[in-house]
């Protein structure tokens, strides 16, 4: 979700890193590229550290825009480069969402035995509900991953 990560982007404040995240609030998921040193906090320098992810997606395509290769060679090789990273990335992005729904369906494959070995005698209530209430909140952590995934492709 997140391509740029890993020293693409460094803060201007300390020259650190930046890393990537996706608040949510007001009903939305907000991406952003942030920086996460305790003197780039808001608190202590007014400035929020944190940059949304399409606008730091739009002054890198900008900046690639205006650099001017030393020939078509080192061009087409860079060029190159790049679009593999980012194929790289929507590929990992692609088997990320399919590892999560397999590991969701098995989740819900895990509950339906669970009730059914409630109905069967097998398992008390409180043994029921101790297991349901594990799976149901592994399966709803997952489904946010999936969704941040999925907004990734999407978008990208």
């Amino acid at each position: 979700m997140f391509p740029l990560r890993g020293g693409f982007l460094l803060c201007a404040r300390c020259g650190h890193p930046l890393l990537g995240s996706a608040p949510k609030g007001n009903g939305g998921s907000y991406p952003q590229y942030h920086c996460a040193q305790p003197c780039c906090r808001k608190k202590i320098t007014d400035v929020s550290p944190a940059v949304s992810l399409d606008k730091a997606h739009d002054d890198f395509r900008a900046l690639l825009r205006s650099l001017k290769p030393l020939n078509d060679g080192v061009s087409r090789l860079f060029k190159e480069i790049v679009v593999q990273e980012w194929n790289a990335q929507f590929e990992q992005a692609i088997n990320t969402s399919s590892d999560l729904t397999a590991r969701i369906s098995r989740l819900e494959e895990f509950t339906f035995q669970i009730n059914k070995k409630f109905i069967e005698n097998k398992i008390s209530i409180d043994e029921r509900d101790l297991q349901k209430s594990a799976n149901e909140n592994e399966i709803k952590s997952l489904r946010k991953e999936l969704d941040e995934v999925e907004q990734y492709k999407e978008n990208y």
